[in-house]
């Protein structure tokens, strides 16, 4: 099992005997079929890993203090900095680990780990809870992608649409944002800011990693700015320190909130596999 795991971990090397050698324009090109060409440079791992950190549930960070108060998310913040700044590394020394990829010359994923590593049904438990992790990541993303886009449009054009599915079937037309996190409430609905994000990544999807790096750089530029738009804000209407109690009553959404901010182990191997390599020599 392990022998034939590892042969077939070996075809994704450039080189699996583990000398080391100049990397041609041929091998680059041999590489990028496989996976990207491995350029990722100190900027824009920055910016992938940021962007995955500050993911869609930044926004909901503000009430999140508000409702548990100051003191126990900063501490489950750093405890869940700490735990997934270890999971990562630890990750990394696996795939360090893996024949041929001392120094990261090949790719491994997730799944050619656990399949190396692991006996049949340990690689299908990881499996099954990696899927599972990734979709429940993707999917809260995207309605929280959708949310902000449609409150955005409602924002610029005063308005937003969408097809409401339940409780009451039809065109639906929003004029404010509301109280919810979505101006359409509670209602299941498909809406114009779903279809513009939609439209946005979708295509992203067919691109490798390295080739969305610009995006990734593009963000982060975005973010900043939004940072300071807010700092600025903040001054300018001034602070209300009461709002945020020490200690408060309701925990029920703080470690949800915070593991889902630090998701960025899952990026990981795929910025590892992707990223310029240092040195072509030992």
């Amino acid at each position: 099992m392990k022998e034939s795991n590892q042969t077939e971990y070996s075809a994704l090397l450039p080189e699996s005997n583990g000398s080391q050698k100049d990397v041609s324009l041929s091998d680059k090109k041999a590489d990028a079929k496989v996976g990207g060409a491995k350029d990722i440079g100190f900027v824009g791992g920055v910016s992938l890993l940021i962007n995955n950190i500050t993911g869609p549930g930044l926004v909901t960070i503000p009430l999140l203090f508000q409702q548990a108060g100051l003191i126990t998310p900063i501490a489950i913040m750093l405890l869940i900095m700490v735990i997934s700044s270890l999971a990562s590394t630890m990750l990394c020394q696996a795939m360090s680990r893996m024949p041929g990829n001392d120094k990261f010359q090949g790719r491994a994923e997730f799944s050619t780990l656990a399949k190396h590593l692991f006996p049949k049904w340990a690689y299908f438990i990881t499996m099954f809870l990696v899927v599972i992790s990734l979709m429940a990541y993707t999917i809260s993303s995207i309605v929280i992608s959708a949310q902000t886009m449609d409150l955005c449009i409602i924002a610029i054009f005063k308005r937003t649409y969408a097809i409401e599915f339940y409780p009451h079937p039809g065109i639906a037309e929003i004029f404010t944002p509301g109280d919810s996190t979505s101006p359409f409430g509670n209602s299941f609905v498909l809406s114009i800011g779903y279809v513009v994000v939609l439209v946005l990544t979708v295509p992203l999807g067919y691109f490798n990693l390295d080739d969305n790096i610009i995006v990734q750089k593009g963000a982060i530029a975005c973010l900043l700015l939004i940072f300071l738009e807010w700092f600025i804000n903040f001054f300018m209407v001034g602070l209300e320190l009461d709002r945020v109690p020490i200690i408060a009553a309701n925990q029920s959404q703080v470690l949800g909130t915070i593991i889902f901010n630090y998701a960025f182990v899952i990026t990981v191997p795929s910025w590892v596999n992707e990223k310029k390599r240092r040195s072509e020599h030992p």
